[in-house]
């Protein structure tokens, strides 16, 4: 984590104002740590560079649920749904490319994808903005695999948090463009 993304974050819960307690460092990035809540008190971890900001009691039955299957399935995730996209006709990657075109990015927006899985859309945000590019997710498995796809591929300002869609741990007015998919119809609380 990036310690100047503490200036885009908030209590998810209460919206209140956040502290940041760093426990290790590596070169600029903050690996471990604790983001604490001047609020309400609620105190979130921060683990291998990713806040994870999930207030359990919180959490719905949906929730719950996709967070078990999606830390089940990230590991087939890139395969299964490639292959799923060809047996209905399509090419994943140009259905990719088309619903980020339409976004209508343009250079150096703020990019926040709820329930970025994988990170799969990451290279076709960066054909249009080298601006910040936020991504959340419910599952730790999916969020390790898209990591570990940020520092494969290179990817710079890119910031991946542990939340839940229906309590975003953010300031108002921060993002340019907002993606979220299929995964609304998961939510508890998809209103």
């Amino acid at each position: 984590m990036d310690k100047g993304l503490l200036d885009y974050l908030c209590c998810p819960v209460c919206y209140g104002s956040l502290h940041l307690r760093v426990e290790e460092v590596c070169g600029d990035k903050i690996v471990e740590g604790k983001l604490l809540c001047g609020s309400c008190g609620r105190i979130y971890e921060i683990s291998d560079g990713i806040p994870r900001m999930i207030a359990r009691n919180f959490l719905g039955f949906n929730n719950r649920l996709q967070r078990i299957f999606y830390d089940f399935y990230a590991s087939f995730y890139d395969r299964v749904e490639g292959r799923f996209a060809s047996l209905l006709g399509f090419y994943e990657e140009e259905l990719r490319d088309r619903v980020v075109s339409a976004m209508n990015i343009e250079k150096g927006d703020y990019v926040l994808e709820v329930c970025i899985g994988t990170g799969s859309n990451i290279p076709y945000y960066r054909k249009y903005t080298d601006g910040l590019i936020v991504g959340i997710d419910i599952s730790e498995e999916m969020l390790k695999i898209c990591l570990d796809k940020v520092k494969r591929y290179g990817w710079g300002n890119i910031e991946l948090i542990q939340s839940c869609a229906e309590y975003l741990p953010f300031k108002p007015n921060i993002f340019d463009r907002v993606l979220i998919g299929g995964a609304i119809s998961y939510f508890s609380d998809p209103g």
